[in-house]
């Protein structure tokens, strides 16, 4: 119920008794000293096929004239299916990231282009050279004015590739993920998910107006990770 007496929204009170399931899952975890990540890859795989399950039969509804129903059933089977994959990785994340800092998995010395360098220039003298789908970009004077990335650039009509700078298409330091070589490393993955080309900026100190020191990829993160799985961290 909701204050005032009102009945709380079905789809909020689903919510909430998720919510609830989830706290005693974690309780119980801890109360029979089972490995959290463990048994919560366990309620993953087990959600991930009752998902599976909601969907399948979503859909025989579907075609069996139950059209209403069935797509309910396919919602609520592929909304299972996201929750449950999404909450076992953050958890594997923030396992394998525990106790490590951004120095830990960062790149270090990453490629940078010049602000004033085309488009074009970064497309014949970057892209093809590195490999990479972004770049730091560097004025004269050694500051970091932004990140460019490719999806930013292929937007560029193709006759003004040669004109336009890379500093009046990349993305400012406001919007990019930035930290520093002794920040914890479980704080990089909703930054930088939730930033542009899938980038954090490592500043000395985190400070953006200091040297850049390193780069962190979404590649970076799953690296570290898979590397810990396989030595049982």
């Amino acid at each position: 119920m909701e204050p005032g007496g009102r009945r709380a929204p079905r789809g909020r009170a689903g919510l909430q008794r998720l919510g609830l399931l989830v706290c005693r899952s974690r309780l119980c975890a801890r109360l029979l000293g089972v490995d959290r990540v463990q048994a919560t890859v366990t309620a993953a795989r087990v959600g991930t096929w009752f998902g599976y399950g909601l969907i399948t039969f979503g859909v025989l509804a579907f075609i069996s004239g139950v059209a209403l129903s069935g797509l309910w059933f396919v919602f609520l089977g592929w909304f299972l299916f996201v929750a449950a994959r999404g909450g076992a990785f953050l958890v594997t994340e923030q396992a394998a990231l525990a106790g490590r800092k951004v120095h830990d998995v960062m790149s270090p010395n990453p490629a940078t282009t010049s602000a004033t360098a085309s488009v074009q220039e970064l497309i014949d003298d970057y892209v093809m050279r590195y490999r990479h789908s972004s770049f730091p970009v560097v004025r004269s004077d050694g500051s970091v004015v932004g990140l460019v990335t490719l999806d930013a650039v292929r937007f560029i009509p193709l006759s003004q590739r040669s004109e336009v700078t890379l500093e009046t298409v990349a993305y400012p330091l406001t919007q990019v993920p930035v930290v520093g070589p002794d920040d914890p490393a479980d704080a990089l993955v909703p930054m930088i998910l939730g930033g542009p080309g899938i980038r954090a900026l490592v500043f000395e100190g985190g400070d953006p107006n200091g040297p850049l020191v390193g780069i962190v990829s979404a590649r970076d993160l799953l690296r570290l990770m898979h590397g810990s799985l396989l030595v049982g961290r």
